[in-house]
């Protein structure tokens, strides 16, 4: 009903409106306000949806994806009691299988993954990956890598090693940590580049990832610098939309 209404209430947007109320929704998404974002999301679709169909679905998709991500890292974890937990399980759930459904849309009516960016291959293969689809995803992170070295202009760097980590996730779903720690290395090699383009929110969560991953295979050292790197990043993030808040005004 509350995402309902907000649309309700929504204003028109032309072109450049929507690229504006796109950063609004990441800024949202980083600074972990997720229901609004997730409102916001819904706008932009129904916005976008008759001038760019093939955008406006891949949003939709990253939108449920990123909401039912929120739930289990963020509310899940704050949960008290059986029901609760549940409930937000079931929700969870429930938005991983609306991304993948209209995941799939996406993909038809763009013709196939040709049709689709490297952005959006990097939204459908983490889709992929959340309901256990591991051969569709390889099959977008190999179409998404391509994309990365084809397209005019270049997709920024830390969109090679968003699907670097997928890949590397999906090997160690299957316990190949050694083929895994091959692909971590390979995004040690991206993060200088990535802050030297100034990505620091996608550099804070790459990092955390790794130091997940370092974690997990024992190496205490590495999980320890890639978490300070991550709260490093964060904060320069933070000072980052600060700045661009000060510049708009």
């Amino acid at each position: 009903v509350i995402f309902c209404t907000d649309f309700l209430r929504k204003k028109s947007f032309d072109n450049g409106g929507l690229m504006t109320y796109s950063k609004k929704v990441a800024d949202m998404t980083w600074r972990g306000d997720q229901p609004a974002a997730f409102r916001a999301g819904l706008r932009e679709f129904f916005g976008n949806f008759k001038t760019n169909k093939v955008s406006a679905l891949s949003t939709l998709s990253s939108v449920f994806y990123s909401y039912g991500s929120h739930l289990v890292r963020i509310e899940l974890p704050k949960a008290t009691g059986y029901v609760k937990k549940s409930w937000i399980f079931v929700r969870a759930a429930f938005c991983a299988f609306l991304a993948m459904v209209v995941s799939d849309l996406v993909v038809l009516v763009a013709g196939g993954l040709g049709g689709l960016t490297a952005n959006q291959c990097d939204v459908r293969q983490s889709v992929l990956r959340r309901v256990y689809r591991f051969d569709g995803a390889m099959e977008v992170i190999s179409e998404g890598i391509r994309k990365c070295e084809e397209e005019k202009p270049r997709p920024p760097t830390h969109t090679r090693a968003l699907f670097y980590l997928g890949e590397a996730s999906i090997h160690m779903h299957f316990k190949e940590a050694s083929i895994a720690d091959g692909f971590y290395t390979r995004i040690g090699f991206l993060l200088p580049r990535i802050e030297e383009e100034g990505e620091y929110d996608q550099l804070s969560r790459i990092c955390r990832h790794m130091a997940e991953y370092y974690r997990k295979v024992g190496d205490r050292r590495k999980a320890s610098q890639m978490e300070e790197h991550s709260e490093w990043a964060r904060k320069m993030a933070e000072v980052q939309r600060i700045y661009r808040k000060a510049e708009s005004k």
